[in-house]
């Protein structure tokens, strides 16, 4: 070969390596995707058993709709993907659905266990994590607290060639159609931490106490703008409120972000629909909460709860109960020390234990919150007949220990063999297989 034909070769060597080299630089790398990611959205972090939010990053907002999000509840988030424009779950959802109901105990479908909620555009919340993958973006979102509940799931925005990485610009542009970081002057801030809310509030006008019976939780309103929203569990979330015209807005101290809702007469409805029902009016500012004692004298207990699921508890003033549950009723005396409220069940001498929490009545056992609706007795409101076939409390297979301990207090003493565990009663014993009862005697 001459000199001139190797020249030529070459030349069409350094052209073909300096064209690859182009194409690699446009190509796109999941590690530089990963690195882009971490320079424009700081990571929030939650507690252990995601109840609470322990560092608080950046907030995005979503511009697609069709997210779905699970109570925190659940032990795995719920999968979304983010196609033709829309949010949907497709058969990636329907597999971590089966997935998720073989986690549950019971084997129970997650919309039949689990909170659910579906976001629409312009909603916010938090990312708790994101990971580039080589078929494109896994997003990690937790929310604020919705009636009591916070909600997570994962969000995959798939690249549009499976076979090829995208470029980073490209791939944050992908990014950028369904959620965008929040400006940090948008972000909400920490509300005026102890300080009244802002003018133009009329925070007087709702100031009191509201039930929800979807599921369980209290808010109470303070006269001063303050407010307290306790889910079922016991977790306490406070923050601060305003009002404008007939629209309440909870601004939550821990996060800064904010709940809507709109007032109704003696309610509060949610974008949701739910109906949260006035129950009685909140303690004084300053003033020492109901289930505090005053000269050692218990707190004014006689009156009627009520807990998620319809159970009721009437609690008379000479000292009886009676308790309603799905199974039937209980009947007994009660006794309060303090702030503490026991129960003794006439039918087998056990008893159960709650404490009183401004105005309302928590159980120690379960973290079960009930809710005071009235005074007793209240002639207007009869108890709901007992079964036609039992008088008192029953137990049937299936049933969960929490139905039991509703109906018949806490156990003697517990024996866990394996998977099963036996409750030993005065007079029975129940055994437990895979927390459901599968034997009395």
């Amino acid at each position: 070969m001459t000199l001139t034909g190797l020249m030529r070769v070459f030349s069409v060597a350094s052209t073909s390596l300096a064209f690859s080299a182009v194409l690699s630089a446009q190509a796109g790398d999941t590690t530089a995707i990963q690195a882009k990611l971490s320079s424009l959205i700081k990571v929030t972090t939650v507690a252990n058993d995601r109840s609470d939010i322990v560092t608080a990053g950046d907030v995005v907002q979503l511009h697609k709709p069709g997210l779905i999000m699970y109570g925190v509840a659940s032990p795995l988030p719920p999968s979304n993907n983010y196609k033709n424009g829309k949010i949907g779950q497709g058969m990636g959802g329907f597999g971590k659905d089966l997935l998720i109901g073989m986690l549950t105990p019971g084997g129970t479908t997650p919309a039949a266990t689990y909170s659910q909620r579906q976001f629409v555009p312009d909603e916010k919340c938090w990312v708790t994590g994101f990971q580039a993958q080589k078929d494109g973006i896994l997003i990690q979102l937790y929310s604020d607290p919705y009636d009591g509940v916070r909600y997570y799931a994962n969000l995959k925005i798939p690249f549009p060639n499976k076979k090829e990485i995208p470029s980073v610009d490209a791939a944050m542009q992908l990014v950028a159609e369904v959620l965008t970081v929040v400006p940090p002057d948008n972000q909400g801030g920490q509300p005026n931490q102890g300080g009244p809310p802002e003018q133009g509030g009329q925070p007087a006008v709702v100031a009191g106490q509201y039930f929800l019976k979807e599921t369980g939780a209290q808010l109470t309103l303070m006269p001063e703008g303050s407010f307290t929203l306790l889910a079922a569990n016991g977790q306490q979330s406070p923050g601060l409120f305003t009002v404008n015209g007939d629209a309440l807005t909870l601004t939550y101290g821990s996060t800064g972000h904010s709940a809507q809702f709109k007032i109704q007469g003696n309610t509060l409805i949610t974008d949701r629909g739910l109906s949260w029902v006035r129950t009685g009016d909140g303690p004084a500012p300053g003033g020492p909460t109901e289930g505090s004692t005053q000269g050692g004298q218990p707190p004014a207990i006689p009156g009627e709860y009520s807990a998620a699921g319809g159970s009721r508890l009437l609690l008379l003033p000479d000292g009886s109960f009676t308790k309603f549950v799905a199974g039937g009723q209980g009947k007994g005396q009660y006794t309060a020390n303090g702030d503490t409220l026991t129960l003794t069940f006439s039918s087998t001498g056990f008893s159960q234990k709650f404490k009183t929490q401004s105005g309302n009545l928590l159980d120690l056992n379960t973290n079960q919150l009930w809710a005071r609706i009235g005074d007793a007795p209240l002639p207007d409101i009869a108890p709901p007949p007992p079964p036609a076939d039992t008088q008192t409390p029953t137990i049937s297979v299936g049933q969960t220990k929490n139905q039991l301990t509703t109906a018949f207090g806490q156990p003697i003493r517990t024996v866990k063999i394996g998977v099963k565990e036996i409750y030993f009663y005065k007079d029975m014993k129940v055994t437990f297989l895979n927390g459901k009862v599968s034997n009395v005697e």
